[in-house]
Parts: C-alpha cells; structure tokens; sequence
C-alpha cells in the first residue's frame, strides 16, 4: 500500500511536470511564430519600398524629355537596380 502511495504521488508530480514544460513549449513556440513573421514582413517591406523606388526613379527618368540618357547610363541605371 505505501508503494503505490508513493508510485502515485511520483506519476503526479511527473506529470505535473510534464505539463509545466509543455505549457512552456507552447509558449515559445506562439512567441517564436509571431516574431518570425513579424521579420518576414520587414523583409518584404523594404523589397517593395525598394521596388517601388526604383519604378520611380526609371519613370522620373524616361518621362522628362529634355534628359537624354546616353548607353553608358542606361546600362549602369539597369544594373543598380
């Protein structure tokens, strides 16, 4: 009788365990998630804002008709971006 008292009361206190570090898990694996899309965000915002630039900078560019644009500028304004 005293060892089953004692094989019940370490089954619950590993198991209270277990939980403890199961509810810990959760808990990192929510904080991880969010973080890591927060920084996928990031990255595509700045792709964009990136992308976004540039299209405006090439309509600044080619709308203006008094600025002649000679083959060496085109090509150097091609590979910057």
């Amino acid at each position: 009788m005293k060892k089953e008292l004692e094989r019940d009361k370490n089954h619950l206190y590993f198991w209270k365990k277990q939980k403890k570090q199961k509810d810990k898990d959760e808990e990192l694996y929510k904080a991880a998630l969010q973080a890591f899309f927060k920084n996928e965000l990031e990255n595509d915002k700045t792709i964009l804002n990136l992308s976004i630039a540039a299209i405006g900078f090439f309509m600044a560019l080619f709308v203006n008709k008094k600025f002649q644009i000679t083959e060496i500028m085109f090509i150097t304004s091609t590979i910057a971006v």
